[in-house]
């Protein structure tokens, strides 16, 4: 059995706070490849697990949600922009 180390990457500017950027630049509303591409050439070292792990958190924290009715290509929906303290961790 071989143990996986969990690789951590350190931005100037965390992922999270991107991805509500560019939501609140794109007027609440993204595709999920349009997104991903965004981020790529912001962050030219993220993967896309890292993306998705980012989406999870602020999905899970209610400040967005994530449209999967068409698979293929999912909608990413910025539910409230005055909670965005949440992302780093803040309590209401």
């Amino acid at each position: 059995m071989t143990s996986r180390s969990r690789k951590t990457t350190i931005w100037e500017r965390p992922l999270r706070i991107a991805i509500l950027e560019i939501l609140e630049k794109k007027g609440g509303r993204i595709t999920e490849r349009e997104l991903i591409n965004k981020l790529m050439e912001q962050y030219k070292s993220v993967s896309k697990h890292e993306i998705y792990a980012e989406l999870m958190h602020l999905e899970i924290n209610k400040l967005v949600y994530v449209d999967s009715s068409t698979p293929s290509n999912k909608v990413i929906e910025l539910l409230t922009a005055k909670r965005w303290f949440k992302a780093m961790g803040g309590t209401e």
